[in-house]
């Protein structure tokens, strides 16, 4: 799947230092996989994570999400140091990750993937599922994926579809919108009008203030989108740049060590 030609973006100018990692190491036994990344992100930034396979990119995106904790390093979120214990912690402090694997409950609808644990309620505490589903399509309409009927069970749309129910499904949880979100091969599933709604949702969360992290391995996608891009290789930051310094090209010899004529 290709990503649609468009025009080159205006890039919004990044605002404070939002998140801050330093010296983060991750071993697994005696394996270290993470060896003292540093990483910082301001808000309404697209800040792309780039790396080949096993470069580590998975591991640190656990730590972001609370499913792993770092072996060392500290992590800073709006100057205060945070530690992220589970994915409750992380998701009180305003990180969402939306992962590239589907965490959609099938057999419930979109409205009840969307608000599970928060449904509008009646006197005497039934659910009242005509706001629920009114409240879902608002949500749905809101970043622009007012096609989805969010009275169709999850499991009856595409792939591309389910994606973005789980990014909607990011947004929307308790807590309100979120300071950090993370993308992981969000477009992978995605194309044509599907990817232009999540491209025209990524600038929207950018001119509100949220710092995405953007994981993908398709670079034309990386140099459109990004305000500043970070290679990942062996577990260590090889490179921080910005799409006006760098092209495909490059980005490939530095997460593989080579020219890309010679891979």
């Amino acid at each position: 799947m290709s990503t649609p030609t468009r025009s080159t973006p205006v890039r919004p100018t990044p605002g404070r230092p939002v998140l801050r990692i330093r010296g983060v190491h991750k071993s697994y036994g005696p394996t270290e996989v993470l060896h003292g990344v540093d990483l910082t992100g301001r808000a309404g930034e697209v800040l792309a994570v780039v790396g080949a396979n096993g470069a580590g990119k998975s591991t640190l995106i656990k730590i972001l999400a609370g499913a792993e904790r770092m072996s060392a390093g500290e992590l800073q979120l709006d100057g205060e140091d945070v530690a992220l214990r589970s994915p409750h912690d992380a998701h009180t402090h305003g990180i969402r990750t939306v992962h590239q694997e589907l965490t959609l409950v099938p057999e419930l609808s979109v409205t009840e993937n969307l608000l599970m644990g928060h449904f509008p309620r009646r006197l005497g505490g039934l659910i009242d599922w005509k706001a629920a589903h009114r409240r879902a399509r608002d949500l749905l309409d809101g970043i622009g994926y007012g096609a989805i009927d969010p009275r169709v069970k999850a499991g009856r749309l595409t792939v591309a579809r389910q994606q973005m129910v789980e990014i909607a499904k990011a947004l929307v949880s308790e807590g309100g919108e979120p300071k950090v979100l993370v993308l992981d091969e969000p477009s992978a599933v995605l194309a044509g009008s599907d990817l232009e709604a999540l491209f025209a949702l990524i600038r929207r969360l950018q001119e509100r203030g949220v710092l995405i992290i953007y994981v993908s391995h398709r670079l034309a996608e990386v140099t459109e989108l990004a305000t500043s891009i970070v290679v990942i290789k062996d577990g260590r930051v090889v490179a921080e740049t910005t799409p006006d310094r760098t092209d495909e090209n490059e980005l490939i010899r530095l997460m593989a060590g080579r020219p890309a004529g010679q891979l």
